[in-house]
């Protein structure tokens, strides 16, 4: 399995329909809660656990993360294995 990364939106849509996709990175700098709310309410990407990625301390809690659709936070930077262990624990618990 290898990271697939997109500039676009739509190309993540058109990503998702070739692939099966397991979980989505987003960074909250770069595409803000609005991109979130797009994957969530799509047909093709809406059961797919999300994790934010964000440098900022802005604090979100977990009511508005759940309502958003965020599964996961990783803070920037991050230790590779910190991040792999994030994944790993959103992966597991979608499985669940």
């Amino acid at each position: 399995m290898r990271p697939v990364c997109l500039a676009k939106m739509s190309m993540g849509i058109e990503k998702a329909k070739e692939k099966v996709i397991w979980t989505i990175l987003v960074d909250l700098a770069q595409y803000g809660f609005e991109t979130i709310k797009e994957l969530k309410s799509n047909e093709i990407t809406k059961d797919i656990p999300v994790i934010l990625c964000t440098g900022y301390n802005q604090k979100i809690s977990d009511e508005t993360a759940s309502e958003i659709g965020i599964n996961a936070f990783a803070r920037k930077p991050s230790a590779k294995a910190d991040l792999a262990g994030t994944v790993r624990k959103v992966l597991d618990e979608a499985k669940s």
